[in-house]
């Protein structure tokens, strides 16, 4: 006998992943003449507005990028973002992947800024 692994999802969960994978595909679209491009862009969904920040195209498997920390102060907003790459002995599989995070604002902020937390390097705006 052979199992297999599944989970249930809500339906807002699936909601969320459809709209994780419309982000990626929007972001390949963008930047199609040049896909390696990082940077992020936001869309509004409801009565929020998610910020998505990618890392661009990956040779392989292994990165990976998550939110340190926002910091707000007034209308105004930083996304320190730390990005992973895998080492060099990492076993990887070797596929093209295109690293996300995504942040949620109940309102759109007046300016956002999405720098790396560990160089301090500015992401482009995708829009």
């Amino acid at each position: 006998m052979q199992y297999i692994k599944f989970r249930y999802y809500a339906s807002s969960e699936i909601r969320d992943k459809i709209n994780e994978i419309r982000v990626k595909l929007e972001i390949m679209r963008t930047n199609s003449n040049n896909p390696i491009i990082r940077g992020y862009l936001y869309n509004t969904r409801d009565d929020s507005v998610i910020y998505t920040i990618a890392m661009g195209r990956k040779p392989t498997a292994g990165y990976s990028i998550d939110v340190k920390e926002v910091k707000i102060e007034g209308d105004s907003a930083t996304i320190y973002v730390i990005e992973k790459s895998p080492g060099k002995d990492d076993m990887v599989d070797d596929v093209l992947t295109y690293p996300i995070v995504q942040v949620k604002f109940n309102k759109l902020p007046s300016s956002v800024e999405v720098l790396n937390y560990e160089t301090g390097e500015s992401f482009p705006s995708l829009k």
